[in-house]
């Protein structure tokens, strides 16, 4: 590598398909709620009066809150029935951004509708069916006032709070139709996942300034067939594509001559995050607003772990932010994936240190040619 830039970011603060996955039934139950527990409360004081007063009226009153809590029973019970739902997350999220999850109800009961639906994600009592999402945020919940035969749509939004994978396990819809007395729910297994990044902090604009200037001042044109910038004449060869052949020079010259295009050489950066005694959410905050910024300005970029493994490789292409800033949100949480990825560094690439430190120059300290870089394994080595 010929240079290196070091970004401090101590104190820094950081401004798909969607696949459905189907639910499996593992309980129905009914719940005590506040208005259910005084309804039964005023019925029971009901039956006392009409037993103490033998009043005909009173036993009538009685006999129509015993039905009443009995038909709400049934019904919210039944208006469960043949309720299906599933869920649509996306692959990923960003950290202090809104979360949207779509939940898509339909039910098959012809008589009784489904009404008043409030879907909900439980955190899950058990180990089988523990999900993280409550480190993420405090609740995600909403509201579907009717089920139809079509599947229904219906939005939740959550605030993740930190990067990380979010997983969530258990659905409970519930409803107290008709009269609000009887409280009955249906929980559905229903896996899933969604990757929250890092929310991408404000990258200095010294740095993009500092790394084209270095960057652009070594790179020289270099032959390539595929390019689309000239380069030069050269004679025609077999194999050599009809299309480029220079037909001008080839009529001058009295011999076939093709015309070989020039392309600039791939700008490569690695970034290394080099955690401190500071907190290291910064850091990859930081990272991931470098990566976005290099990535939208044509740079190809890597990521090495601490140890200056590679955690991420230089790959290309339009999905190569999305999997660095994917090792980002991960990072930490699997030390057997960081350091074992394949892939290679040139001597030409160039190399970002983002660590805790005093700023110096705004932030940015370029260093000399010739510093000790990281150590690289056999593998690593072009």
């Amino acid at each position: 590598m010929r240079f290196a830039t070091y970004i401090h970011a101590y104190g820094m603060v950081a401004p798909a398909s969607i696949p459905a996955s189907r639910a499996k039934v593992v309980a129905r139950r009914y719940h005590m709620h506040f208005p259910g527990v005084v309804y039964l409360f005023i019925t029971v004081v009901l039956l006392l009066g009409a037993i103490r007063s033998q009043n005909n009226l009173l036993f009538w009153l009685f006999g129509l809150a015993v039905g009443g809590l009995i038909v709400s029973g049934v019904l919210s019970a039944a208006s469960l029935m043949g309720l299906s739902i599933s869920r649509l997350a996306p692959d990923g999220g960003v950290a202090g951004q809104p979360l949207r999850l779509i939940y898509r109800l339909s039910t098959r009961n012809w008589v009784l509708p489904a009404m008043g639906l409030t879907i909900e994600e439980l955190a899950g009592r058990s180990a089988r069916h523990a999900a993280t999402w409550p480190e993420f945020t405090p609740t995600i919940t909403t509201f579907l006032a009717r089920a139809a035969r079509a599947p229904t749509p219906v939005v939740a939004t959550c605030t993740p709070s930190h990067r990380g994978l979010l997983t969530l396990r258990l659905v409970r819809v519930w409803t107290t139709f008709p009269f609000g007395l009887a409280k009955k729910s249906v929980t559905f297994l229903l896996p899933g996942q969604v990757l929250i990044r890092p929310a991408p902090a404000a990258v200095p604009a010294t740095l993009m300034a500092f790394s084209a200037g270095r960057s652009q001042s070594r790179h020289t044109l270099r032959r390539d067939r595929t390019g689309e910038e000239f380069f030069a004449i050269r004679d025609h060869h077999p194999g050599d594509s009809i299309r480029t052949i220079a037909w001008r020079p080839t009529a001058r010259l009295d011999r076939l001559v093709v015309r070989d295009a020039a392309r600039t050489p791939e700008r490569r950066v690695w970034l290394k995050v080099q955690p401190g005694a500071g907190d290291i959410e910064p850091l990859l905050s930081l990272a991931a607003g470098a990566a976005i910024s290099l990535t939208r300005d044509g740079y190809s970029v890597g990521l090495l772990d601490a140890q200056g493994s590679i955690a991420e490789p230089i790959s290309g292409g339009p999905s190569s932010d999305a999997a660095l800033l994917d090792a980002l949100a991960l990072w930490g949480s699997d030390p057997g994936r960081q350091g074992s990825r394949p892939g290679h560094m040139h001597a030409a690439d160039s190399l970002l240190v983002i660590s805790h430190g005093d700023a110096q120059r705004g932030g940015l300290t370029p260093l000399t040619p010739g510093v000790a870089m990281p150590a690289r394994s056999e593998e690593q080595a072009p």
